[in-house]
């Protein structure tokens, strides 16, 4: 009788029990559009450094994100690339090649990092910022390497980016049009 209860129990459990569910890696758009773009010039901004560059901020938006008084909201991809080194002399990007770099040279920008100030994490330097329908999904990359390229044509600024974030993700994504110019040269 013990033993028919056992084998009763010990199957009842099996059949109760449910599988663990696998759920497969969540998909983040890795070749975006962007649609917008806004480039901040805030000129030779670290010659105090003796970096004689003239430094920008480039933001990229795909379609869905808006950006008004500095606040981005929407869903989407951001690429943010913050401190774009070019010629001393230029005050608007100029077309080439940039790549990651920590050194502050003509076409060159600064890889994505973290610091923590006042027990406040903040993200420096390159990264894209996926904006989900489920917010839950939202996440920031790093950018560690890779470069991006502007080229001209009648006006009209294209860029295409060529990317790997700090967990070896490749990011690559596209920009034609006109983008908005911000002068904040010091």
């Amino acid at each position: 009788m013990v033993k028919k209860l056992a084998v009763i129990l010990i199957v009842g459990c099996f059949v109760s029990c449910e599988p663990t569910p696998v759920f497969s890696p969540y998909k983040y758009n890795t070749n975006p559009v962007y649609t917008k773009a806004y480039a901040e010039f805030f000129g030779n901004y670290y010659a105090k450094d003796s970096i004689p560059s003239s430094v920008f901020t480039v933001t990229l938006l795909s379609d869905g994100l808006t950006f008004s008084n500095g606040i981005v909201t929407g869903k989407g991809q951001k690429l943010y690339l913050e401190n774009v080194f070019a010629n001393p002399t230029d005050t608007i990007l100029p077309a080439g090649t940039y790549s990651v770099s920590t050194k502050g040279n003509s076409f060159s920008f600064y890889p994505g990092s973290t610091t923590v100030i006042d027990n406040q994490s903040y993200t420096l330097g390159a990264y894209i910022d996926y904006r989900e329908s489920d917010a839950s999904r939202n996440k920031i990359k790093l950018i560690s390497k890779g470069s991006f390229t502007v080229s001209y044509e009648n006006g009209i600024m294209n860029l295409q980016s060529n990317m790997v974030t700090s967990d070896s993700t490749k990011i690559t994504g596209t920009y034609s049009g006109k983008p908005t110019y911000i002068h904040r040269g010091y």
